[in-house]
């Protein structure tokens, strides 16, 4: 069942991982990793929720990290909720969650990653990457994901990702998603999740954000 598991996700990697579109969101210009650039890919409304109320941090360059890899939130820890600053849910973590975030294909030159994450639930071993774990949810990108950030003589750094997504491959059930951390060859620390959500009206009506509740993700 787990190698099951591990094709399936591969098969989730090689049909939904985020694809080239014939015009660029940021044009014809060349990418910088500017603050202007995050607003244009996920614009101002949910660009001053995510460095307001859902506290991701900003980090400009077009030079971030290498990311590559399959990096795991367990247990997952809500600290940030877009409309009700003051939720009850803040501050606790989501029982028998787990997160998995996926980044491949990263090109550094153009500022673009292939985007993958999946939500799944434990088993009764209460440990992650078993076999007997439920699938929940994949999410993937509708196009192009950017990486913004400035690497470190070391190799290190801090980065952000900003994307569209859809969940399960539908396209009319979106989020606009943020992630941002500090990369290493062995994890992230204090990576951090964060998405909203609009309603008909093009208003934000849901938003959270997550992180590992030991503040380091491993790589996989």
């Amino acid at each position: 069942m787990k190698k099951l598991l591990c094709i399936l996700s591969a098969f989730l990697t090689i049909i939904f991982s985020s694809c080239e579109s014939e015009t660029s969101i940021l044009g014809t210009q060349d990418f910088t990793g500017s603050v202007d650039e995050m607003r244009v890919i996920v614009g101002t409304d949910a660009y001053d929720k995510f460095t307001s109320i859902l506290e991701i941090p900003i980090y400009e360059g077009n030079n971030p990290p290498s990311l590559n890899g399959e990096y795991i939130f367990f247990q997952i820890l809500q600290t940030a909720d877009a409309i009700d600053p003051n939720s009850p849910v803040n501050g606790n973590i989501l029982g028998g969650l787990y997160l998995k975030i996926q980044l491949s294909n990263q090109d550094i030159e153009n500022g673009k990653v292939d985007y993958l994450a999946a939500v799944w639930a434990v088993g009764e071993d209460q440990f992650p990457g078993t076999e007997d774990d439920e699938f929940l949810f994949f999410e993937t990108a509708l196009r192009e994901v950017f990486v913004f950030g400035s690497v470190l003589p070391d190799g290190t750094g801090g980065f952000n990702l900003f994307a569209e997504g859809e969940v399960d491959g539908n396209a009319e059930n979106t989020d606009t998603i943020a992630l941002s951390g500090f990369g290493t060859s062995e994890g992230v620390i204090d990576f951090k999740y964060a998405f909203v959500s609009f309603d008909i009206r093009n208003t934000i009506n849901a938003g959270n954000t997550w992180k590992d509740s030991n503040s380091f993700s491993p790589k996989l």
